[in-house]
């Protein structure tokens, strides 16, 4: 049976539940743990995934950083614009790249300042650890911004978010992959016997036929041009054609 692939909102509750879970704050847990950080408070486009803050001397109180990436081509985009986390990395004393199988990252593309996790028989493993980088002293901009995300209690809301959109891919996969059958047999139909089936309210979602199945056309093409069949019709044919009783 082949495996589910991981999705983003897995892979994050992964971050966070490594680091004590979402009430790391509440509980005075040794790490408090934070989703969707925004670099400033003024609509800022660099948005870390995860951070985490060291809550007691034993961690270092350090800050943390965490790209998270599920697919080959989200790690190609990131490798694409090297700037893209600067503006949080810059206050992080470690970065880390957290990928759901080792094998996204290719030798030589992890930045040498970059840790990186991955997911190793459903785990999520250290495969290289985050070396402590220069942070810069962090701006007050920047600190209204991790109190604001505290303070929201955020990290249920954004990983249901992500999981939202994980199932949503989910289903379109499912579905997409469950109608390739009906695909084929709708395009056998047209090539063998001249009969037509389309959906003439989707023009403008031509990728999205699957969900249109309770409002087919159906015309049988034939020397002069075509004519309009009921899915009735079609069926009574079929049941003369092959003596099918009733």
């Amino acid at each position: 049976m082949k495996q589910e692939p991981i999705r983003t909102g897995e892979l994050t509750r992964m971050v966070i539940n490594k680091y004590g879970g979402e009430r790391g704050a509440e509980n005075l847990a040794k790490y408090i743990v934070l989703t969707q950080v925004a670099s400033s408070t003024g609509g800022s486009n660099s948005i870390a995934d995860v951070m985490v803050l060291g809550a007691w001397h034993s961690s270092g109180n350090l800050l943390e950083g965490f790209e998270v990436k599920v697919s080959r081509s989200d790690w190609l985009n990131e490798v694409k614009n090297p700037n893209k986390s600067f503006e949080n990395m810059k206050y992080c004393d470690r970065w880390w790249l957290v990928i759901a199988d080792p094998a996204m990252v290719k030798d030589g593309e992890l930045p040498a300042d970059w840790g990186m996790m991955a997911v190793v028989n459903g785990q999520l493993k250290v495969i290289k650890k985050a070396p402590q980088r220069e942070s810069l002293p962090m701006s007050h901009d920047f600190i209204a911004s991790l109190l604001r995300t505290d303070a929201r209690e955020s990290i249920p809301l954004d990983v249901h978010r992500d999981e939202m959109k994980d199932y949503k891919r989910r289903i379109e996969a499912e579905y997409k992959a469950r109608y390739a059958g009906l695909l084929d047999f709708v395009k056998r139909l047209h090539s063998e016997l001249g009969i037509k089936l389309e959906n003439s309210n989707s023009a403008d979602r031509p990728d999205d036929w699957y969900a249109r199945i309770g409002s087919w056309e159906i015309q049988r093409i034939v020397s002069n041009g075509s004519m309009n069949l009921t899915p009735e019709q079609l069926a009574a044919a079929i049941k003369v054609s092959t003596q099918i009783e009733v």
